[in-house]
């Protein structure tokens, strides 16, 4: 009796063992895994540029080494490849910095004393379509096109009111962001270019929503213009749409349903905001 107990208790404690055992194998390989979608997800996207490569502006312009390098060390400009789909020799360059995980090789920068290069320029009457080949904004996780989403009702730092149901029968583009956000930083002077492309035109409106107070915002603007309507302490409005992301965007057909949506900076946004806006005015 007793050695059947013993037995009893000895094939218990293998059945444990080996449960654990196949417990710890499981979890060692969903660690792996995640492991291996993080390094997916800021996987770096790198290429390189040398004296053959041929880097254009919105124009057209072919501009020869030494001047696109110039405008690289000055950090007002990027480089993008003229066809995401098909990397090769072909760029396009654009005012506005880089994100972080999109590298380009460059070659250090020669001293000379070359002359200031002109202003990047757009063909009249054809903004943006140097990005048609790029690709379009990252659709937030917020909502979704065609859908209504819920109106507000506020006041802009120079307390003029806003409401979102006042302002049916118009297109409404509406930004979330915080002055600490790069990425927000970054697309300001790529919104408002946007924004000077409808000036005059009353059926469209530019609407931020910040989640700082509005003595920061005025600072700020000061330095950095920002030539939408800007809502200051808009935090509860970023809770109520589930906001958490940051910069934000959206475009609003005049029914009040969203036509377009993104998160995150992105190079191609000028013209995607174009498009629907000409699209659904």
């Amino acid at each position: 009796m007793k050695s059947q107990s013993l037995n009893i208790y000895t094939d218990a404690s293998f059945v444990i063992r080996n449960i654990c055992l196949l417990i710890m194998l499981t979890t060692l390989s969903a660690i792996a895994c995640a492991q291996d979608v993080v390094k997916t997800s800021a996987k770096t996207i790198r290429w390189e540029l040398d004296k053959n490569s041929v880097v254009k502006d919105s124009a057209g312009k072919i501009y020869p080494m030494a001047e696109w390098n110039k405008l690289m060390v000055s950090r007002k400009y990027s480089i993008w490849p003229a066809d995401w789909n098909n990397i090769n020799n072909q760029f396009i360059i654009v005012k506005g910095n880089q994100p972080p995980n999109i590298i380009h090789d460059a070659p250090a920068p020669k001293e000379d004393n070359a002359p200031e290069t002109p202003a990047l320029t757009t063909p009249p009457g054809e903004p943006y379509d140097y990005m048609a080949a790029w690709p379009k904004p990252n659709e937030s996780a917020y909502f979704k096109v065609g859908e209504e989403i819920s109106p507000f009702t506020s006041h802009d730092i120079n307390g003029n009111r806003i409401s979102l149901k006042d302002l049916r029968g118009k297109v409404v583009v509406l930004n979330f962001f915080f002055i600490g956000c790069p990425g927000c930083m970054q697309e300001v002077p790529e919104l408002n270019d946007v924004v000077a492309r409808y000036k005059g035109n009353d059926n469209v409106v530019f609407v931020s929503v910040s989640l700082d107070v509005k003595s920061y915002i005025k600072k700020f603007m000061d330095d950095t213009p920002f030539n939408y309507q800007i809502i200051a302490e808009g935090g509860y409005l970023a809770k109520r749409y589930g906001i958490e992301l940051y910069p934000t965007n959206l475009i609003l057909d005049k029914t009040g349903k969203v036509a377009l949506h993104w998160v995150g900076r992105s190079p191609s946004a000028p013209y995607w905001m174009k498009k629907t806006i000409d699209k659904i005015l």
